[in-house]
């Protein structure tokens, strides 16, 4: 399967989601391994997580597509999974401690049974390594299933990752020769430069052209003789790409937004805070789930106002939804839905005697205090007005939306 290069598609619609804490665990494995591998973290774990049984089909892995599992082929594919079913992951005491409250370290087996079935391999998760892939907030880096699928070569799955991972960079990577063996897996191998270019480093960099981790290396020779010692990797960072984009292609609010008349600049400015994670209010980042979250609760909103015989539709939803969304008025509601959900996935992880204190007995976060300066929230209770004229005075409209008004500051009412 080549990689299709025809369209790029932006890291938000990317869908596999690979543990940063595993990331060069998979340093050795072979092409086939790797590709199950990807396959596996392909699947959306958050919204399964009692799911322990998966199904992959042969064809996702091999050359095979179209044909049953003959002795013959079973033979061959339990011979290529046997390294895979017994790989150990390790997870050492810190991480432990953070996110299972385990005051120890733990080797897994993360793939403890594979069943060769008519077509398809039928693989069961350890449960532990289901509750890493199922807990986004652990830290998780983005690749795109076309390009991973499309791949020749084990060395270009393991660039990928170590590009993706540091694409967040503006002056690319800068790796000494034996690190960036080691993290290819091929240490110890092409003692002489010149070789470890031609057979690694250029099929991988050609592989790559014209997709969203195309890059560029420079060897960097240091001490007596001119010896290469380190090897700079030059891409282009993920925020350059984003705003290169046109407006609809990085995230699905784009269109939303662009309908409801808000300008491509501010709109631009809306994926930048999102891609770069920005704070919103202390303590509460943007991100694609706010944005659409927001604009939801917006639309809610006018739909009751149409309801009411009092209350006047909102005219101006483009400049309602943005200045919401730049102001963080409905960041307590939204952290109260997320509760919810996080609740439903703690409940079923408690099917998992081992993994039941993840959730429990991680750090708690202290609660964000919401609050913002009277003159943000004056411009608010004008633009309100401007919307939608009426008598409402200012401590009113503060109450409406659970605030009050505190001299230079007006607070979320604490109950």
């Amino acid at each position: 399967m080549p990689i299709n290069r025809s369209k790029q598609k932006s890291p938000v619609h990317y869908t596999v989601f690979q543990p940063n804490v595993l990331i060069g665990a998979n340093s050795d494995m072979k092409l086939m391994e790797l590709r199950l591998y990807t396959e596996i973290l392909n699947i959306n774990h958050s919204e399964e997580p009692d799911q322990l049984t998966y199904h992959i089909p042969y064809e996702a892995v091999t050359e095979s597509e179209g044909r049953q599992a003959d002795k013959n082929l079973t033979r061959d594919f339990m011979r290529l999974t046997k390294m895979f079913q017994k790989r150990v992951f390790d997870l050492d005491k810190d991480f432990m401690e953070v996110h299972f409250g385990e005051s120890y370290p733990v080797s897994i087996v993360p793939f403890p049974r594979i069943r060769y079935r008519e077509k398809m391999f039928e693989i069961t998760i350890e449960p532990y390594f289901k509750a890493v892939l199922v807990k986004l907030d652990l830290g998780f880096t983005k690749g795109d299933i076309e390009m991973l699928r499309g791949f020749r070569h084990t060395y270009s799955h393991r660039l990928y990752w170590v590009i993706r991972q540091n694409q967040w960079r503006r002056d690319g990577l800068t790796l000494s020769l034996v690190e960036l063996k080691a993290v290819l897996g091929c240490d110890g191998k092409y003692p002489r430069y010149n070789n470890f270019r031609k057979d690694v480093l250029e099929p991988v960099r050609r592989e790559f052209e014209g997709t969203w981790v195309e890059f560029e290396y420079h060897p960097i020779r240091k001490g007596r003789g001119g010896a290469v010692r380190e090897i700079t990797l030059e891409f282009k960072d993920d925020l350059q790409q984003m705003r290169e984009l046109k407006l609809g292609e990085a995230y699905s609010f784009e269109k939303i937004l662009a309908a409801y008349e808000i300008s491509p600049r501010e709109i631009r400015k809306i994926r930048q805070n999102v891609t770069m994670a920005t704070e919103v209010h202390p303590g509460f980042v943007w991100n694609e789930d706010y944005v659409i979250q927001v604009i939801e609760m917006v639309r809610e909103l006018d739909r009751k106002k149409h309801n009411s015989k009092d209350a006047k539709p909102i005219k101006h939803m483009g400049a309602y939804i943005l200045k919401i969304l730049n102001e963080g008025w409905f960041i307590e509601q939204i952290q109260e839905r997320r509760k919810l959900i996080s609740k439903t996935i703690e409940q079923q992880l408690d099917l998992f005697p081992s993994t039941s204190q993840l959730n429990r007995l991680a750090p708690k976060q202290p609660p964000v205090e919401f609050r913002t300066t009277y003159a943000s929230f004056r411009e608010m209770y004008e633009l309100n007005q401007e919307i939608n004229p009426s008598s409402m005075t200012e401590a009113e409209f503060a109450a409406n939306l659970g605030y009050e008004i505190h001299g230079d500051w007006v607070v979320k009412i604490q109950h």
